[in-house]
């Protein structure tokens, strides 16, 4: 099954990133390589991997219904990261820029998270599912987690603690909002790579939305821009 998947995602990596020959990490085990280049693509956390997305209160207050992140490493290579919420500024759906993998989210009345997909556009299928499970006083029970394939369930496990949620530090302006962070060495897709320290920064509009943000290694140069906008209900 493993290597079924390993598959999958190569081909999907072969889709949209064309890889030279010359590429000397490709030489020794090309279809590794490829496979290592975008796993980190697929942990839940990629939304925040890189960069912050404005937290929920404030995208409810705006009536944020979609917010895309063009992300680009040089004025030749851009691509989009995609994320919809609920009318609570709760998010139902991301989109990961490149890769045709991607998550969606189901939430119960009171807001608490149902339901946890993993989907791929091109077999339009679901391959994992995490199921969320509460006491009626509102505490944490367990969930049940689905691996799947071809459309069948292959594997069931019951989790019972709820993933760690990392909390965003940072440098914050005197309205507490982020305004720069401390990244390390930086993945990105089709194996481009930036290696030692690196500095976020970012910027907002007076409604409290990001406008923007930008990736400076050790030396202060650019390497990477992020512009965010936005559509509303």
């Amino acid at each position: 099954m493993a290597e079924r998947y390993t598959l999958l995602l190569i081909y999907l990596v072969d889709k949209v990133c064309n890889f030279p020959e010359e590429y000397s990490r490709l030489n020794a085990n090309k279809n590794l390589n490829r496979f290592l280049f975008i796993v980190f693509l697929l942990v839940p956390s990629i939304s925040n991997g890189q960069y912050i997305t404005p937290d929920s209160k404030v995208l409810r207050t705006n009536k944020v219904k979609k917010l895309t992140v063009l992300n680009c490493l040089d004025s030749s290579f851009c691509y989009m990261d995609e994320y919809e919420y609920n009318k609570n500024g709760l998010i139902i759906k991301e989109l990961p820029g490149v890769v045709a993998v991607y998550l969606t989210w189901d939430y119960y009345d009171d807001g608490k998270l149902k339901t946890y997909y993993s989907k791929t556009h091109s077999l339009d299928s679901i391959f994992a599912a995490d199921h969320y499970y509460y006491y009626k006083d509102g505490k944490f029970k367990y969930i049940i987690s689905e691996h799947f394939e071809d459309s069948r369930i292959i594997s069931t496990d019951t989790i019972y603690k709820l993933p760690e949620t990392k909390k965003s530090e940072g440098k914050r302006n005197s309205k507490k909002q982020i305004i720069e962070q401390d990244l390390g060495d930086l993945h990105f897709p089709c194996g481009i790579e930036f290696n030692g320290k690196h500095k976020i920064q970012y910027e907002y509009l007076s409604n409290g939305l990001l406008l923007s943000a930008r990736i400076f290694n050790s030396s202060g140069k650019l390497i990477i821009n992020f512009s965010f906008s936005y559509d509303y209900f």
